[in-house]
């Protein structure tokens, strides 16, 4: 029906008008994909929603929404891009993708530096620990405690 974001959607009205099963279909479509010379990993609604110790799902998995995911998402490997011109699309799970640098500077902020593995969804609920804030909705609530001096 549409692929968007290295997400593959199906129809699946159409599949079942068809007397097809949509396990077989998922299986077909993933079995070709993962043919192309791009493509690193290809990985099923029902893979991304079971709990695994596998870096790149659980990395989709946190961002993954039943209702606005597709059947399929298909994870590129590095340096492949879908489309040409503007640069990157800050879309995969790969450290040019999502590295990049966080400053905090100003007053009760402890001089300092870190190079431990930070994802951006820690720096919300670090601001609100900072303000003295509650923490935004869905959070995980993990801060950077070096920020805040603990």
């Amino acid at each position: 029906m549409n692929y968007s974001s290295f997400n593959l959607f199906f129809n699946k009205e159409i599949i079942k008008n068809k007397g097809l099963e949509l396990a077989k279909v998922k299986t077909a479509f993933k079995d070709f994909l993962m043919t192309q010379e791009q493509v690193k990993r290809v990985y099923t609604e029902e893979e991304i929603l079971a709990s695994s110790n596998d870096f790149y799902l659980n990395a989709i998995a946190n961002g993954y929404d039943v209702t606005q995911n597709g059947d399929l998402v298909v994870l590129d490997k590095p340096g492949y891009i879908e489309y040409q011109g503007t640069g990157t699309s800050h879309g995969t799970i790969y450290s040019y993708d999502t590295h990049v640098p966080c400053i905090f500077y100003g007053w009760n902020i402890k001089k300092g530096e870190s190079h431990d593995r930070k994802v951006i969804t820690e720096i919300a609920p670090t601001l609100s620990q900072l303000l003295k804030i509650p923490f935004t909705n869905g959070t995980e609530a993990k801060v950077m405690t070096e920020v805040l001096g603990k």
